[in-house]
């Protein structure tokens, strides 16, 4: 069974973020630790988190960052697509 889910980044549990930075980490092998750090350096509270679950494990996940751009009377917001990814077992059964 597949299931979407959207969070903002002050909604997370810790294990769920630990769950994020591993399947980075199995693209990006930068290590846990550079993963967490990272996560805690770009993310901001208010970020959409877009998780992607099988069987309730976590295998897809965008991040969509929460961003304004304009002068201080003329601001705008828009959504920066920071990241995607796929677990590999997982790429090739549409998800």
């Amino acid at each position: 069974m597949i299931i979407l889910k959207s969070e903002k980044t002050k909604k997370l549990k810790k294990k769920l973020i630990l769950s994020i930075c591993k399947l980075k980490d199995s693209h990006w092998k930068n290590g846990l630790k550079s993963q967490k750090k990272y996560f805690k350096m770009i993310s901001k509270s208010e970020d959409l988190n877009n998780l992607v679950f099988f069987n309730k494990k976590l295998v897809g996940y965008t991040l969509l960052r929460k961003r304004k751009f304009g002068t201080k009377i003329n601001k705008r917001n828009y959504f920066h697509f920071d990241t995607l990814i796929i677990d590999k077992n997982y790429r090739k059964i549409g998800i």
